[in-house]
């Protein structure tokens, strides 16, 4: 049986139970659409590959650098890492709950579509994609099947 868990480490505007509906049903989507690993249409071809256990972590800028540093080689934060796994864990996220509040300002938009976005983004890297055509048709999918089921 596939599971989610979500570490809500820093105060956010979304409560881990609203995260955690979200991300149940993206996973919940990409497996209908046989796009998980393992499954026929995947990006990440891996036998044998399931349950889906998959975790969240909403943490701080400051968080989100240090990994981004460490791991990435990259300087300063982010909205969303993407850490893929193996075996039975399709892996983890980490999103900066501040960069997502700066982003919903600057960019004017509404803070659930914007929080689902950046959740179907990093789960789009976990499962396999990278950035283009086939990333953006497969994130649009997982934030319509949550408009749909979570209205």
């Amino acid at each position: 049986m596939s599971s989610v868990r979500v570490d809500v480490r820093v105060p956010c505007r979304f409560c881990r139970r609203q995260w955690e509906l979200w991300l149940d049903v993206m996973l919940r989507a990409a497996g209908r659409a046989r796009m998980l690993p393992g499954q026929q249409n995947s990006p990440r071809r891996e036998e044998g590959f399931g349950p889906y256990d998959v975790e969240l972590v909403i943490s701080s800028d400051g968080e989100i650098a240090a990994l981004n540093a460490r791991r990435l080689g990259c300087t300063g934060p982010t909205n969303v890492l993407s850490f893929p796994a193996g075996g039975v864990r399709l892996g983890s996220l980490f999103l900066s709950s501040v960069t997502m509040e700066r982003e919903i300002f600057l960019y004017g938009q509404k803070p659930a579509e914007h929080a689902r976005r950046l959740l179907a983004h990093g789960f789009g890297h976990i499962s396999g994609f990278d950035h283009g055509p086939a990333m953006d048709a497969f994130c649009t999918m997982l934030e319509d099947a949550c408009r749909l089921e979570c209205s």
